[in-house]
Order: C-alpha cells, then sequence, then structure tokens
C-alpha cells in the first residue's frame, strides 16, 4: 500500500451560548521526520464563549504537540492527548466531546472522547460506524471517511452521502453550508469528510505493481453512475450516429435512377439533417448552463453561509474581545466579496454587506490617549531609542539619556544628530558628515561611515542600516571596524520626505499611504486590510523581532495605528500630539507607548 492523497473539507456552524463544535486539519511532522494529517471534530460544552474557544484551542495544541515531539507509535500519541485532555479539563465547568484521526502513511489511527461526535467509514459498497474508544486500521484509496456530531447525523442523510462512488466533496459542503446556516441547532451541526485516493503512479510504476498481483487476476474497473442529464444526452448522439449509418447503408443499394430521383430530395435531407445538429448542439448547450449555473449557486451558497457564520461570530464577540470581532467582520467580508462576485444584485449579500461595513466601522474607531511627560528637554527631538529600562535621546546637537522610572534627563554627549539608535550599550548616530557610533559607558565618538545626509538609522545584529531616498544601506562590522557600506536593496527604491524605518529581520518602510516590506533586500507583498477609511500620510514606524505588531504614525488622521505584521488593521489610537511627533517606541510587553513631541518625551499606556 502506498501513500494516500486526502482529499478535506469541513463545515461547521456557529456556536451559540452554551455549545461549539469546531472541525479542523492540520499536515503534522513527527519527531522521526514523517508526515501525517491530523483531522479532528470536537465539541466544547459549557457557558462562556471565550472559555469555550480558549479549551477548543487548548485541546488542539495538545494533540499536536504529542504528535510532533513524542518518541512513541502514532496510536500511543494520540492516547496521551487524550489523557492530556482528560487531566486539562479536571475541575473545569466545559465538558469535550471528540473524534481524532490521524492518517500516516497507509493507516488511520483513532481516539474518541464522549458519544457527541461520531465517525464512519464508506468503502462502497459497504459502510460501518467505528465505536472503539482507540484503535486503527488500514486507510485504502476510494474510502471516505465522515467524522460527526451527532446531531449533524440525525439531520442529514448519510446514506445520500454516497449515491455516487465519485462523490464531489466541495459540491456537498457546499449543498449542506446553506441547510446548517438555516438550522436552529447549527451551534450543534459539525462534520469533516475525508476522501482517500491512491497516489497516482507512473506508468512504468503502475505496469510493475500490476504485474505484483497474486493468481493473476485481472484488474477490477469501477463504473460511474452517468448523471441523468449526461446519459440522456450521449443516448441522442448514439441514436444519430445509428440513424446516419443506417441511412447511408440504404443508399449504396439503390440504383443510378433511384439515386437521381433521391438527389432531388438531397436539400431537404441537409435541412432535416441541420435541424437535428441545431436541436442537439442547443440540447448540449442548455445543459451545460444548467450545470454551470448550478455550480454557481452551490458556490455561492458556500460563501454566503460562511460570510454569515463569521458575521455571527463577530457580533457575539463584540463585547467580550473588540480585535478578535473585528477579525471575524474581515474574515466575513473576504468571504462575502467572493459571493457577489457570483451574485452582484442578491439582496441578502448587499444587505450583509452593509452590516459587516458598519460593525468594522464600529471597532476600527480609535480609542483617545491621554499622555504624560515623562522628561523635558531644552531643544527639539530627533530619536529615542531604549537602553536596557532608560531611554537615549538624540537632539541636532546632543545626546541625552532619559531615567525613565525617576522622570529625569542628563546630557551624555555633545554629538547629536538626525536620527539615533542604541545596540549592545553603543549608540548610532547619523549626522550630516557621516555615522558616529559612541559607547554608552564613556569615549570618544568614532566615525563608521561617511554616508551623507540619511534619513533615517537602524541596527540589527550589529549591521547597520541607512535610509535615503532611493536605496537602503547596509555596513557590516569587521574585525578592527566596519567595511564600506553596500546596497541592501534588490533594486533602486522609491521613498519620500516622510519615510521611515523599522527592522525585525525584515525592513519596513513607510511611504505615503502604505508600509513596504523588504526581506533580504527584495520587496514582498504587503498591504494593510481591514480599514474602511482612507489612511493619511505615514512617518514613524517602530517594531522588533519579538513584538506581534507594526506601531505606524498617521500624522494627517493624527493617529497611531497597530498593525499585524500579517497586514491586518487592529486598532488604532488616536490624539493631537500623533500629528507632529517625531519618533517614538514601544516596550517589549506591549503595554505603553513613549512618543517624541518637540522638546518632550510623552509616554501612555496602551493596553
Amino acid at each position: 500500500m502506498g501513500d494516500l492523497n486526502l482529499t478535506i473539507e469541513k463545515i461547521a456552524g456557529a456556536g451559540d451560548e452554551n455549545f461549539s463544535c469546531s472541525v479542523f486539519n492540520k499536515k503534522v511532522t513527527l519527531s522521526g521526520g514523517d508526515s501525517g494529517t491530523l483531522v479532528g471534530c470536537l465539541t466544547v460544552e459549557g457557558s462562556g464563549d471565550e472559555e469555550r474557544q480558549t479549551a477548543t484551542r487548548d485541546i488542539f495544541e495538545l494533540f499536536l504537540k504529542k504528535l510532533e515531539t513524542g518518541e512513541e507509535g502514532a496510536l500511543e500519541l494520540l492516547e496521551s492527548g487524550q489523557k492530556a485532555t482528560d487531566a486539562y479539563l479536571e475541575g473545569q465547568s466545559l465538558e469535550a466531546s471528540f473524534v481524532f484521526a490521524f492518517f500516516f502513511k497507509d493507516v488511520c489511527y483513532i481516539v474518541r472522547r464522549g458519544d457527541l461526535v461520531k465517525i464512519l467509514v464508506f468503502d462502497p459498497p459497504k459502510s460501518s460506524e467505528i465505536t472503539f474508544e482507540s484503535g486503527s486500521g488500514p486507510a485504502r484509496g476510494g474510502q471516505l471517511y465522515l467524522i460527526a456530531t451527532e446531531k449533524f447525523l440525525e439531520n442529514f442523510d448519510k446514506g445520500g452521502f454516497l449515491k455516487k462512488v465519485d462523490v464531489d466533496l466541495r459540491e456537498l459542503v457546499d449543498g449542506l453550508a446553506t441547510d446548517i446556516s438555516a438550522s436552529g441547532q447549527q451551534a450543534r451541526l459539525g462534520a469533516v469528510f475525508v476522501y482517500t485516493k491512491e497516489e497516482e503512479k507512473s506508468p512504468r510504476e503502475a505496469g510493475e505493481r500490476a504485474g505484483e498481483t497474486s493468481g493473476g487476476e485481472e484488474p477490477q474497473t469501477v463504473v460511474y453512475e452517468e448523471a441523468e442529464t449526461d446519459r440522456g444526452l450521449k443516448l441522442n448522439l448514439e441514436s444519430l450516429k445509428a440513424g446516419v449509418g443506417g441511412f447511408l447503408t440504404e443508399l449504396k443499394g439503390l440504383t443510378r435512377g433511384e439515386r437521381l430521383a433521391i438527389g432531388r430530395l438531397r436539400a431537404k435531407v441537409a435541412v432535416f439533417a441541420i435541424a437535428i445538429i441545431l436541436t442537439i448542439a442547443i440540447s448540449l448547450a442548455f445543459t451545460l448552463r444548467q450545470n454551470y449555473q448550478k455550480g454557481r449557486e452551490s458556490e455561492f451558497a458556500g460563501h454566503f453561509a460562511a460570510a454569515s457564520s463569521k458575521f455571527s461570530e463577530g457580533t457575539a464577540l463584540l463585547e467580550l474581545n473588540r480585535a478578535r470581532a473585528r477579525e471575524a467582520f474581515i474574515a466575513a467580508q473576504s468571504e462575502l466579496e467572493l459571493a457577489l462576485e457570483i451574485k452582484k444584485s442578491d439582496a441578502g449579500a448587499k444587505k450583509l454587506a452593509e452590516d459587516i461595513k458598519s460593525k468594522l466601522k464600529e471597532t476600527e474607531a480609535g480609542a483617545n490617549i491621554n499622555f504624560e511627560t515623562v522628561a523635558d528637554l531644552s531643544s527639539g527631538v530627533n530619536a529615542i531609542s531604549f537602553s536596557g529600562k532608560n531611554m537615549v535621546v538624540s537632539t541636532g546637537d546632543k545626546l541625552f539619556s532619559v531615567d525613565l522610572a525617576n522622570k529625569s534627563a542628563e546630557e551624555a554627549a555633545e554629538s547629536g544628530g538626525s536620527s539615533s539608535i542604541v545596540f549592545d550599550n553603543k549608540v548610532f548616530v547619523l549626522t550630516g558628515s557621516g555615522i558616529l557610533r559612541m559607547d554608552l559607558a564613556g569615549g570618544e565618538a568614532k566615525k563608521i561611515a561617511a554616508s551623507g545626509e540619511g534619513q533615517d538609522i537602524g541596527v540589527f545584529f550589529g549591521n547597520v542600516y541607512v535610509l535615503f531616498g532611493d536605496r537602503i544601506a547596509k555596513i557590516v562590522p569587521i574585525e578592527g571596524g566596519y567595511a564600506a557600506e553596500t546596497d541592501y536593496l534588490a533594486q533602486k527604491g522609491d521613498f519620500l520626505a516622510s519615510s521611515r524605518f523599522a527592522i525585525d529581520g525584515s525592513i519596513w518602510v513607510t511611504r505615503g499611504d502604505g508600509v513596504l516590506k523588504f526581506t533580504r533586500g527584495a520587496q514582498e507583498d504587503f498591504a494593510i486590510s481591514g480599514l474602511s477609511g482612507s489612511l493619511g500620510e505615514l512617518g514613524s514606524i517602530y517594531t522588533d523581532a519579538d513584538l506581534a505588531n507594526l506601531y505606524v504614525l498617521d500624522k494627517i488622521n493624527a493617529a497611531l495605528l497597530v498593525v499585524g505584521k500579517d497586514g491586518v488593521y487592529k486598532k488604532a489610537f488616536q490624539a493631537a500630539e500623533f500629528g507632529n511627533a517625531s519618533d517614538l517606541v514601544v516596550t517589549e510587553d506591549e503595554s505603553t507607548l513613549y512618543i517624541a513631541l518637540d522638546g518632550k518625551i510623552l509616554s501612555a499606556s496602551i493596553k
């Protein structure tokens, strides 16, 4: 038996106040390097939507961790995950029921908990339910595994899923999505369909495999039942072929006179033949159009049901967690856009689109923020950066060390610049004549590069980067100093005077109303999504390798945007101070923000 190709389709209704069902699948690499696929259906019962979602995530991750790090066999690892789940749920006011199936090579390993989730195997023409708590069995090509909730099996005719051997899972799930979204019990409805198919062999491998068949048995042929419309059309074509063949045979047996007489009928015969061909062509076109429309309707229903489900999820989360609610609304919007591409004028879809837009606007409103003064310096601040628990501040002609705890500042050096950054207890200062490096413990400033007038400076693992209008320079430390600068970008850039950058392994550069992402010198696709309004001019940006988000100043809208590194807008803070701030930093726990404004350092909580 060889490896299997798996076709997996999932469907689940939105949870209610006491019950939720989740379905999932994930490719898992075992500690030995081999990989398999974990598939499951999990129900969690108990009050508190957030607690149920946390438990769902934790249980799934328990099984993943056991499979990825354990040294035992696959079944033992699943049973270990089952025991860990029992221990996890002990003492909690939640009850879970699940079936997990792990498809590894040509075997399916299964564990169950509770009675609310079932697993059935369809192996045409037979089908059976697996009732043991844990075990395994061979997985062969052509089987369909159905892992579903008890309520799903009560509400839907499981025997009807395999009326065809070559069942179309996508079409099947699209049809079920509409029914589930309209059900009053949708919180208890969920299912995963797994169709197994042997990995295709090359002609040579197939021949070798056929030769290995014992007893000289001939390979079996699977006969697929044709759809009614296709079968009717095929019969019409066969009838036409037989009729024309018989007509030509009769012509061969006629005398010359008879043929001449018949010749006068050629025009009528031609018209008759053309009429038949046109009739069949019209029938074929009508059949194809019906099939196409049916497929499009099914596709629309699937996207619309998914959008409705995500919208309901977001609405339920709105008061508990606005950030997660917003993510659900964004997912709903994406699904609905796909639905509207199919049926632009559907009234229900257009109404849902307006509702989603309204919720996005509601969740995007920025929270007001209140600042307090940390330090008041003698001149305008150009740049700020952390130095341990303190901060180094650069003005045009001086450097200051700011004690954040005591809110005091003292002069550190008489060498300021347009920008600066601290790394490894050293401060790197960008000046008009080049880049200076100073040891914070004391000592003279050293020029490490004569880079000219840059716009921003950053350091990552000792490498120094400088942003210019059309390039990013990279300066690498070597023994006894630094190498000559090189171009980091694979191609010339086109930045603005307001552009600034931040580095976390990739380099993020603000430009106008967007952010550009570069990794190893190449530009990647990146865009900020999830905003219904338009952005203004983006300026200073902050992140590092330990932060999950980008923090970006929008000077036009006087706002601080919090954007995930996947581009999804999360939230915004609004304050007049953001309109004129020259730099910003955020603490490692992402709870406190510091900005430079004129000659002051201001702080605010952003929890």
